[in-house]
């Protein structure tokens, strides 16, 4: 493993984790939110202060609307962590587009000129990394997953992957707390988690009936 200045690049990463042969877009969706292994960038982009922002659904399209924009600057310095982003591939090529990211200490996301809607900052995968003592401690826990958990096996349950992290978002760490509705708990999961990804309601309602919890019996 090579390293430069403490950090381990995503591609590289990627390597090291033996995912090179799976399909890019899911690994990309995978490795680039887990919970435990920050991905951080150095490369300026403009933002607005701002804890995060509300999904607003007009007709079939939808917008992202920031809670208390302004204006955006731009936001330099290093190691600035990625907070919530999603994988594009527009051609043949791989992008990350950030939605929410940490800069010192204060959360930003990049919005237009107006700072009401979110236009989410899009850079190459070169741009990304992670501190090389923060993936070698993940990189510990991860080698001890079960085989249904693990990228890397031929056992590997997306489904059952998918549960876990709903579950741990909607039922440990209260996420949408304000809707009743476990289903439009689960489809704003998807929107904000798997941004583009087409989920059925027959799916919504099959994840909403796995985590749930005894006090929703």
């Amino acid at each position: 493993m090579t390293s430069i200045m403490n950090k381990i690049y995503l591609n590289e990463a990627i390597d090291e984790l033996g995912l090179s042969s799976k399909p890019k877009i899911r690994v990309l969706e995978e490795i680039i939110n887990l919970p435990d292994l920050p991905l951080y960038f150095d490369t300026t982009i403009d933002g607005t202060e701002a804890t995060g922002y509300e999904v607003i659904e007009e007709s079939e399209e939808i917008s992202y609307a920031l809670v208390d924009g302004s204006p955006p600057q731009p936001i330099m310095g290093k190691q600035k962590k990625v907070i919530e982003a999603h994988a594009l591939q527009p051609d043949d090529d791989y992008w990350i587009a950030i939605n929410h990211f940490e800069s010192n200490g204060i959360q930003y996301c990049p919005v237009d000129d107006s700072g009401v809607k979110l236009n989410p900052a899009t850079l190459r995968l070169d741009d990304f990394y992670f501190d090389l003592a923060e993936f070698n401690k993940s990189r510990k826990v991860h080698d001890n997953l079960p085989p249904y958990l693990d990228l890397n096996s031929e056992r590997y349950a997306p489904e059952i992957d998918l549960a876990i992290q709903l579950h741990k978002s909607i039922q440990i760490d209260g996420d949408w707390h304000s809707m009743s509705n476990k289903v439009d708990k689960v489809e704003a999961w998807f929107d904000k988690n798997r941004n583009g990804e087409e989920v059925s309601e027959a799916r919504l309602k099959m994840f909403s009936v796995m985590i749930k919890g005894k006090q929703n019996k």
